[in-house]
């Protein structure tokens, strides 16, 4: 039996990313790469990791809280509040989406068509000759 062990201190890590096969984003699982400062591509690669998308932003807050980087209050990574926002703009959207499917089946509210609104404008319009 044999062991290889590495270490890299957060101080020099660089970038880390995460990647996912087709089974792999079935089942969950996946490699995270750590790249260092001075370093030549990947240092260092977790193979078969579970939620490998978790385990980089985990990775990634340490790093920041070793560099003494802002981080939320809660936590959060920015890539989990901008998840959460852009889920919140996908429900509006249906959401709106869904009124304006009821509204134009009730005939209720419906916006007139450009058209429309241009030829009344025409029509409303005088001329002094």
């Amino acid at each position: 039996m044999s062991r290889d062990v590495q270490r890299i201190d957060f101080e020099k890590v660089q970038n880390t990313s995460y990647s996912q096969g087709f089974f792999g984003t079935r089942l969950g699982y996946g490699n995270v790469d750590i790249s260092t400062a001075g370093g030549s591509g990947v240092e260092m690669q977790f193979q078969s990791v579970p939620d490998p998308r978790h385990v980089q932003e985990a990775i990634n807050k340490r790093v920041k809280a070793t560099r003494g980087e802002p981080s939320t209050e809660s936590g959060e990574t920015k890539a989990d509040v901008l998840d959460e926002i852009l889920e919140e703009l996908r429900g509006i959207r249906t959401t709106l989406e869904a009124q304006d499917d009821v509204e134009t089946a009730t005939g209720d509210g419906a916006a007139p068509s450009p058209d429309e609104t241009l030829f009344d404008a025409d029509s409303n319009t005088s001329t002094d000759e």
